[in-house]
């Protein structure tokens, strides 16, 4: 999967009309705003899908439930490329290395806390399918959030990838 296939199915991921049952227009317009990924000047060529998806196409559009913050720039330290922060004190990273993404603990000397994809194209097929607009079960939102990240691990490579997933379902939950 390339950056651009990744914007392509991105912006297709907008929900359906069932989905605005109640929305003023307003809210429809703002919600499918946030379902256009727009590309921007590039700056450097990146072979890695994921570092190119951060250089070429401008973030302020992902939706506002996005479960981490996605940089701007990529940047390095160490043997990682940052390619995002969770909870402000973490960051997700591709390792140079095994080209593994990775969550690190920033004040514990860049710690793997947890393992989060295979390679960056599967990083990008797990955030397809966690923003795939689904029918959402409010009577059982555990269950409905177990199985979003156990689709997601799958997509990221293998089981092993749930915990991560989970995580950001449930805390995701805790925002609202």
């Amino acid at each position: 999967m390339t950056a651009e296939i990744f914007v392509k199915k991105m912006n297709e991921n907008s929900p359906d009309d069932s989905y605005f049952e109640g929305f003023t227009i307003l809210e429809r317009e703002r919600v499918l705003a946030n379902h256009n990924l727009i590309p921007r000047k590039k700056r450097k060529v990146y072979e890695d899908p994921l570092l190119d998806f951060i250089d070429r196409f401008d973030k302020g559009n992902l939706p506002v439930d996005f479960p981490f913050y996605i940089e701007n720039e990529v940047s390095e330290i160490e043997n990682y490329y940052i390619v995002g922060t969770v909870n402000s004190n973490d960051y997700i990273a591709l390792d140079k290395r095994k080209n593994h993404i990775v969550q690190l603990d920033v004040y514990n000397n860049y710690k793997i806390v947890r393992q989060c994809a295979k390679t960056s194209v599967h990083f990008l097929k797990a955030l397809l399918i966690y923003y795939k607009p689904e029918d959402f079960d409010t009577s059982n939102y555990r269950e409905y959030y177990r199985n979003l990240a156990k689709k997601c691990a799958i997509a990221a490579g293998d089981e092993k990838y749930f915990d991560f997933y989970f995580y950001w379902a449930l805390y995701q939950d805790e925002e609202e």
